[in-house]
């Protein structure tokens, strides 16, 4: 998926994530030129929760950083732990090296149990 800044977040439902999987997720970054973004000194986070205001965090993906492409990844262990199937919610902040903070994607993600286990 190839993401074009602009000023509100993108709307997007992410792939699922499935019981016992490595699940991975990635996304470019381009200027409105088609040009790469220079993701020097930027940080992203995501958090994927039941509801946008709940205190629990389900999943938190590693993000890693690779030129203009954002790579999200949940380990195998992480996804083995959960058992009950249901929708999550998450978004994705990128924060730049003078702090300021822009959300770029916002969605849902469906989590599923695994027969095989």
């Amino acid at each position: 998926m190839s993401l074009i800044y602009i000023d509100e977040p993108v709307a997007y439902d992410l792939p699922k994530i499935v019981q016992g999987e490595d699940w991975n997720w990635s996304f470019t970054l381009n200027n409105p030129d088609g040009t790469p973004v220079n993701t020097s000194g930027m940080s992203f986070a995501c958090m994927m929760r039941e509801k946008k205001d709940d205190s629990t965090t389900v999943f938190t993906p590693a993000i890693a950083v690779a030129s203009n492409t954002i790579t999200l990844t949940i380990a195998n262990a992480l996804t083995t732990a959960q058992t009950k199937t249901r929708r999550l919610v998450y978004d994705i902040i990128q924060t730049d090296s003078l702090g300021n903070k822009l959300a770029l994607f916002e969605g849902s993600v469906a989590f599923e149990g695994a027969v095989t286990r």
